[in-house]
Formats: C-alpha cells, sequence, structure tokens
C-alpha cells in the first residue's frame, strides 16, 4: 500500500545494510572496547580489522548505488516522499545524515586511512551506525506522511489537518525518555569499569 516502501532491490538493500552495519559495528566496538580496558591487540586482530574495513568499503559503494536506485525512479515519478527527502523538510536528514554521514565521509575517511588506521577506521563505523539510524528515520516516517489513499483528508486523531496533504510527526516525551533511558542503560554496562583478570589479557 505504501508504493515509498516497495521495490525489487529492497531485500538485496536491507540484507547489504545489515552486512554493512555490522562491520561498522565490529571495528567501532572492537576498536572502542580495546582502548577503554587499555588491553594490547594482537597483530592477527588488527590484520582482522583492516580486512573488515576493507569489506565495509566496498558494501557501501555497493549500498550507495541501492540508495541512487531507489531515489532517482521516486523522484522521476514525482512520489511526494522522495520530494520531502531530496528538497522538502527533510532534505537535511537525507544530504547530510544519510548521504554523507553513512556513506561518503566513511568511504573517504577508511581510504584515507588506507585501511591501516584502526582509530580512523572506527570513527567511520560510528558514523555509519548513526547515518544510518537517520536512515532509517526517513525511510520509516516519511514513508508515512503521504496518505495511501489520497482521497482520504488526515484529521487530528491522525496528527494533521482537513487542509492538510501531508501528516505530521514529532517525537513524544515518552519516546525521547525511552531512547534516553537505552542509551544510558548501554552507557553504563560499557563504562561499568569491571576488572579483567590478567588471564583474560591477551
Amino acid at each position: 500500500m505504501r508504493s515509498f516502501w516497495f521495490g525489487n532491490y529492497y531485500p538485496i538493500y536491507f540484507l547489504l545494510s545489515a552486512l554493512f552495519t555490522s562491520s561498522a559495528m565490529i571495528v567501532f566496538v572492537t576498536v572502542t572496547t580495546y582502548k577503554v580496558t587499555g588491553m594490547q591487540m594482537s597483530s592477527k586482530l588488527q590484520e582482522s580489522l583492516r580486512f573488515i574495513g576493507k569489506m565495509l568499503v566496498y558494501l557501501l559503494v555497493v549500498a550507495l548505488f541501492f540508495l541512487y536506485w531507489k531515489m532517482v525512479p521516486t523522484h522521476y515519478a514525482h512520489k511526494k516522499e522522495a520530494l520531502k527527502l531530496l528538497t522538502g523538510d527533510f532534505a537535511f536528514n537525507f544530504w547530510i545524515c544519510e548521504v554523507l554521514m553513512t556513506y561518503l565521509i566513511p568511504i573517504m575517511l577508511i581510504v584515507y586511512a588506507r585501511f591501516r588506521d584502526l582509530n580512523k577506521m572506527a570513527v567511520a563505523g560510528l558514523l555509519v551506525v548513526v547515518g544510518l539510524y537517520f536512515g532509517r528515520y526517513d525511510f520509516i516516517v516519511v514513508g508515512q506522511l503521504v496518505p495511501y489513499l489520497a482521497y482520504v483528508p488526515f484529521d487530528s486523531d491522525l496528527g494533521g489537518s482537513l487542509t492538510s496533504a501531508f501528516a505530521s510527526y514529532s517525537p513524544s516525551l515518552t519516546e525521547i525518555t525511552f531512547g534516553i533511558g537505552q542509551i544510558g542503560f548501554y552507557m553504563d554496562r560499557l563504562c561499568a569499569g569491571h576488572e579483567i583478570p590478567a588471564s583474560d589479557q591477551r
């Protein structure tokens, strides 16, 4: 029913996004963990992370092509969702947070690091994860702003008005506090500072 969510390439695109997100998380979490704990990273692990960094670049390039494949036909078909992303209210999210932060900057950062500097690769991994959040946010929210039955007007219960062509959305206080609580929980676990036995510091 939502044409913006339909596409023959979506199964492959979601598989790709899972692969490059997991690769980015592996690099970021591993490097950060070793920095926080002060453990010495083995040369074998460093080589593995560099290999994952190379794989991340290739996956990002392919996924960027799929993003192009998604936006060009929808823009050519004058889909209102595409116009909102390319030139509308969500243009900043799309161009800066999704295109630049998720794809272009991490690719350039990892290539500039020549797949050797793990700190730069970790920063690139963090950017990919944060940028993909905005990508998923845009995908879900913008996909619902246009009514799938054009002749049905929005009323106040649906978040719009009788004269509005789009619905509106902003996070509620409950959603904001729930998100802050989740971040706080994970940061507490990350910074718990549990001592690692000497036998495990390899």
